[in-house]
């Protein structure tokens, strides 16, 4: 039985209850009309068509969209009676059947223009006085209006903040179809927007927003407030420090200059507009070396610049990155080896990320103690720094965090070999593109490339290009070309291909030993070792071989560890089972746990091979 007909014997009942006969109707837009429509007056029709216009409802947002204290009582009935009005728990909240809503859109269509203006204007003003700027934009962009659009808080801190709501289509039509003039009248809402072009990596519109900017600053109109032109001026310079990302000097430059003139308009060199909003420091991985490490054979200067620098900033955002340069020393130590200086480092940089509330920080630092633990060869630390690191998951809601703890906890997973419990979203470069900012997306890429190597899958990972795994637009990271370099070495080696093994780890090995960076070599190219003792001709091998040699030797210790655990089921795989065990599809698993059906059946190989069972009906005769 198809929803449609279950749709229309609801309705049929609903108006054989309330006239004693069925509703002479021949399709579904007519019974909706006789069974619904016709029995509503005309103001809880009006309320009904308001609400049409949003995806979801309190009963006080449903009171402000029909511009009323309270609801029509017959409205107020069909909330709590009606199976196309239903009340959605986990979002507390009302939402309309989608064969209603089809109705509605219909009727609101047919509404004179004026009438239906003033309704979706009634509805936005009500959107914004709840807090959802994000629908009011839509609607009075719907019609025209982009000077109300811009009027609204649309801040780096809320376009973070919306998770899974895509807001960037609706900032593209803003900036497309605004009138300059009007775009002009906004400036500050216009530095939250390039901010967010610059992370997705839309260089055309970022570009004319900060064309535009310039024009205002160059030549301010007659009237100007001077103090807010200097505050103006101080955001765009430290906007336009990200376009010098990752030369920590010239970046610098930037906030000095950034201060200098928030300190002239009376701000005391600190960010009003909080360009970055609730953007993680890390722009969502947990490396900050992945990030910063610019040059071979410049790191401990680097580290040093780090270090003087980013105080700096921190004045001019109010502790953005708190911890960051410890975390980028602690990161260089454990890269070289040097496992106890790392852990003095790590355990400082949680102390003043954590004090300043900087979630990214501290997690960059959680999952070097991870790392250290694997190094180590210890079971119960790293069941406990994987264990700290989930708990971010808890208490950071925020979209960017839970993909950071994604890439933790794959990480780490990847480092062991495993790959049966990764995030769907990792499991493609489009995937990635998509999770993660564009300064984060090699760093993703690099751990997808990590998985095709295990899984053998050798022509995939060649055909990662360089664009793909190395930043581009001029941005200057060295790191991701190391790893991409093991990695190929290492794929052409398990393919037997040891010339153009040696090519590309001697590639590597320039990239890495001025610096000591040796832990690469054992994260992404184990298999390696025979060929470094081969090819190292003389030069100084001991620690990269020693480092390689801990690592797996750690690596097994942790594996041991893990067995008993892995052999459970986790809490999402006796989800699925158990929902598979009461006889859902699995289109129905998806549906209710809100994934993929992929990673359903993925889930249930794993189930079948933990439980030692064949097939569904299996299940029921297992405890688990």
């Amino acid at each position: 039985v198809t929803e449609g007909w279950v749709s229309a014997i609801l309705l049929q009942a609903s108006a054989y209850k309330d006239s004693g006969a069925l509703a002479d109707a021949r399709d579904m837009e007519s019974l909706i009309r006789t069974a619904v429509w016709n029995r509503l007056s005309a103001g809880e029709r009006d309320f009904l068509l308001s609400l049409s216009l949003l995806d979801s409802f309190t009963l006080e947002e449903a009171a402000a969209a029909g511009g009323a204290p309270t609801l029509p009582e017959g409205l107020g009935a069909m909330l709590n009676g009606s199976f196309f009005i239903q009340y959605v728990s986990d979002k507390a909240a009302y939402s309309i059947h989608g064969i209603l809503k089809d109705y509605l859109a219909l009727r609101l269509e047919n509404l004179p223009d004026d009438a239906r203006r003033r309704m979706r204007y009634r509805v936005a003003s009500a959107c914004a006085g709840t807090g959802d700027f994000l629908r009011s934009a839509e609607l009075y962009v719907d019609e025209n209006d982009y000077d109300k659009a811009l009027a609204l808080p649309l801040t780096s801190a809320y376009i973070n903040e919306q998770k899974e709501r895509n807001i960037l289509p609706l900032v593209d039509k803003i900036v497309d179809k605004s009138p300059e003039a009007v775009l002009l009248k906004h400036p500050f809402r216009l530095l939250a927007f390039a901010f967010q072009f610059m992370q997705s990596g839309d260089g055309a519109r970022f570009s004319r927003l900060m064309r535009l900017l310039k024009s205002l600053i160059d030549s301010p109109p007659a009237g100007v407030d001077r103090a807010e032109l200097c505050r103006l001026r101080g955001e765009t310079a430290l906007l336009l420090s990200f376009t010098e990302f990752n030369d920590i000097e010239r970046m610098s430059a930037r906030h000095r200059e950034a201060i200098a003139c928030l300190q002239s308009s009376g701000s005391g060199g600190s960010s009003e507009a909080a360009v970055f909003g609730s953007t993680p420091w890390s722009f969502g991985i947990p490396s900050v070396l992945f990030l910063y490490w610019s040059k071979s054979g410049e790191l401990d200067r680097e580290l040093d610049q780090m270090d003087e620098c980013l105080p700096v900033y921190q004045k001019l955002s109010a502790g953005h990155g708190a911890g960051a340069e410890c975390v980028m020393r602690a990161e260089t130590h454990l890269l070289r080896g040097e496992d106890k200086e790392a852990e003095a480092c790590v355990y400082k940089a949680l102390y003043l990320a954590n004090e300043a509330g900087q979630s990214s920080v501290a997690l960059c630092a959680e999952l070097i103690l991870a790392r250290i633990k694997l190094l180590r060869g210890d079971g119960p630390g790293y069941g406990a720094a994987r264990e700290n690191i989930k708990k971010y998951r808890r208490g950071f809601p925020q979209r960017a965090v839970l993909r950071m703890v994604d890439l933790c906890l794959a990480g780490l997973d990847l480092a062991l070999g495993i790959t049966d419990d990764l995030p769907e979203w990792l499991g493609s470069p489009e995937g990635v593109r998509n999770a993660l900012y564009v300064q984060g997306r090699p760093y993703g890429l690099v751990m997808y490339a990590k998985i095709l190597l295990l899984e053998k899958r050798f022509p995939e990972l060649y055909g990662l290009t360089e664009t793909m795994m190395e930043m581009g637009n001029g941005i200057r990271s060295v790191l991701p070309v190391l790893c991409r370099r093991i990695l190929l070495a290492s794929a052409k080696f398990a393919e037997g291909r040891e010339e153009e093994a040696a090519e590309r780890l001697e590639a590597a090995l320039k990239i890495a030993l001025p610096d000591r960076i040796f832990l690469p070599f054992a994260e992404f190219g184990a298999n390696l070792l025979p060929l470094i003792n081969k090819r190292m001709d003389g030069r100084n091998s001991a620690g990269l071989v020693a480092l390689l040699e801990r690592q797996k030797k750690g690596s097994a210790a942790i594996i041991n560890h893990l067995k008993p655990y892995r052999e459970a089921l986790t809490e999402r795989e006796k989800e699925i089972a158990l929902l598979a065990r009461d006889g859902l599809r699995t289109r129905e698993i998806a549906g209710r746990l809100f994934v993929s059906e992929n990673t359903v059946k993925s889930a249930l190989k794993k189930i079948f091979s933990k439980l030692k069972i064949r097939s569904r009906n299996d299940l029921g005769k297992v405890d688990f």
